[in-house]
């Protein structure tokens, strides 16, 4: 007895330390780290409606996941046709996305929704593949289907998120409800390879466009001149499943041409348009008497502006002239309007500059001549023409230019050196211009205060490659491009069934054709308005990475039949 009763104190704390240690044990317990990531996006379990159901009256849709779920960009993702009247409310509850209508759906009608990346897991975020649910409010479910792709007709890459839309066609109405006017009936996006498919289309006639639209301002309708569409010319009668209908979208200039505004801000008199000037005609109406108008100097083009410049800020002058302006598509305003110049409180600070086309120490192509320009961002009042040294490195004296040597555009805010000079393809023996400073003075008085040296010499042929090979199929006037990593053109061939390109710079190339079908000698994109469909454009499928001195050789293009 004794002896237990001397233990039994010890097994007691030996008890409680283990206790302890458990409960502490127990109480720093965490998740397990490590471990496999969820791959597998959450998966359909049920809807209501049921897919393919018919006869559905209720405002309220619900889809049901086997794990909790989450929405993300749901407005943006879901595409729902046709286009609801009315608005949606969606609410996520654990593994169930519930939609709530504010308006009903339309009688004797089959709605498809497409969800996109609209819904993922709670945890991962990962996407489930193609959850769709397709129902009708009448007693049959439309099942016709059409599907193909859409890319761009300039440079034929497949493109994503751009849409291709149906429009019930009404012969009474054939023109008063459309793509520029309306949203469409049934309509699809394309995916990341430009493919589009619309499902459960009633039987019909219909509009077809493919519209290309941003898509952070996408509202379905076509905004004319800054958006790219595709159509087909004539209604489609749909009373069976289509596939391979295509679209190459291209934008149109279609804006009619306005002038919106016409006034003096700071020292500038500014005619502004609602797109961009090609070009224009001035004409001063007491020109023919002998006035002076060195208060008035060259009208400058810069997109849809057109300013005017007072030589003298301080002086105020009001002058008539006659006008007429130019856009892109040969559209035209004739007007007369009165160049006012008051005086000027603030001018506009801008800094006189200069820059060459080419670029100083780019090789010019073998057998070219050199074609020396300069830019000005305003117009050149004076020129000091023996300001421009010239010569060959090496040289010990140079030659002064003379007022032969260049000539300037209308306005004088560009000047091409037009001396004839013969380049050498050794770089110690490039031909350079050294421009002094103060050589132009602009028409605001300032000038350019550092000097300029520019140097050029002739490439060599082994810094070059060619690209090679024939035109086929049947059409016999087509125009040839090759164009550069950055889609700039930089050689073309008209009509020459056995093609060769030479001296081009190393680098990716692209290429394509544009066919001429009217035999009119250059390609024509055809009028929206009138339905007219651009002239085709066919685009090499490959993509060729030119070397020196190499020749990529029968590099064939197939124009069709």
């Amino acid at each position: 007895m004794k002896f237990n009763h001397f233990v039994s104190p010890f097994i007691y704390l030996l008890v409680f330390a283990t206790f302890i240690f458990f409960l502490v044990g127990c109480a720093s317990q965490s998740m397990p780290t490590g471990g496999l990531k969820d791959i597998t996006p959450p998966k359909l379990l049920s809807t209501y409606p049921n897919d393919q159901s018919t006869n559905f009256n209720g405002n309220m849709i619900i889809l049901e996941f086997d794990e909790d779920i989450t929405t993300q960009r749901l407005q943006e993702e879901l595409q729902i046709s046709p286009f609801i009247d009315g608005t949606y409310k969606s609410i996520v509850k654990k593994n169930t996305l519930t939609l709530k209508f504010d308006k009903p759906f339309e009688p004797n009608t089959t709605y498809t929704f497409s969800f996109g990346k609209g819904v993922v897991d709670f945890n991962e975020k990962n996407v489930p593949k193609n959850i769709k649910l397709a129902f009708s409010t009448g007693d049959k479910i439309d099942s016709l289907l059409i599907t193909g792709t859409i890319s761009s007709l300039m440079r034929g890459n497949k493109l994503e998120n751009a849409m291709v839309g149906l429009y019930a066609y009404n012969d009474a109405e054939a023109d008063s409800f459309d793509i520029t006017n309306r949203r469409p009936l049934y309509f699809s996006l394309t995916d990341s390879v430009g493919r589009y498919a619309i499902e459960n289309i009633k039987s019909g006639k219909y509009k077809v466009y493919a519209l290309a639209e941003p898509k952070d301002k996408r509202d379905y309708v076509y905004n004319k001149n800054t958006e790219l569409i595709g159509f087909y010319e004539e209604p489609l009668q749909i009373g069976t499943s289509y596939s391979g209908v295509d679209f190459k979208v291209i934008r149109y200039d279609i804006l009619p041409f306005r002038m919106s505004g016409a006034r003096q801000r700071a020292q500038y008199f500014e005619i502004k348009f609602n797109k961009n000037i090609a070009d224009y005609t001035i004409k001063y109406q007491d020109e023919d008497k002998n006035v002076d108008y060195d208060t008035l100097f060259y009208p400058v083009i810069q997109d849809e502006y057109i300013n005017f410049y007072n030589r003298n800020m301080n002086t105020e002058d009001s002058i008539p002239a006659i006008m007429s302006f130019t856009d892109s598509i040969g559209n035209t305003i004739d007007t007369t309007l009165t160049i006012q110049f008051g005086k000027v409180r603030k001018p506009r600070e801008s800094p006189f500059t200069i820059r060459e086309e080419p670029t100083s120490n780019t090789a010019i192509l073998p057998t070219k001549e050199l074609d020396l320009k300069l830019f000005f961002n305003k117009p050149v009042v004076t020129m000091q023409y023996d300001s421009i040294v010239i010569g060959f490195k090496g040289d010990s004296i140079g030659t002064l230019t003379t007022a032969a040597d260049w000539e300037f555009n209308k306005n004088r805010t560009e000047v091409s050196f037009i001396k004839k000079i013969e380049l050498s393809t050794d770089k110690e023996e490039a031909f350079q211009l050294q421009i002094r400073p103060n050589t132009f003075i602009s028409v605001e008085n300032d000038t350019l205060k550092d000097s300029k040296n520019l140097s050029y010499s002739q490439g060599e042929e082994s810094s070059y490659g060619v690209i090679s090979g024939q035109v086929l199929g049947k059409y016999d006037n087509f125009i040839i491009e090759v164009l550069g990593d950055k889609g700039k053109v930089e050689q073309t061939i008209q009509n020459q069934r056995k093609y060769r390109f030479k001296n081009l710079s190393p680098g990716k190339k692209t290429m394509r054709a544009f066919i001429d079908t009217n035999g009119n000698g250059k390609w024509d994109n055809g009028d929206f308005e009138k339905r007219i469909l651009p002239e085709p454009v066919i685009h090499l499928e490959r993509e060729l990475e030119l070397k020196a001195n190499w020749e990529f050789e029968d590099v064939d293009i197939d124009l069709g039949n």
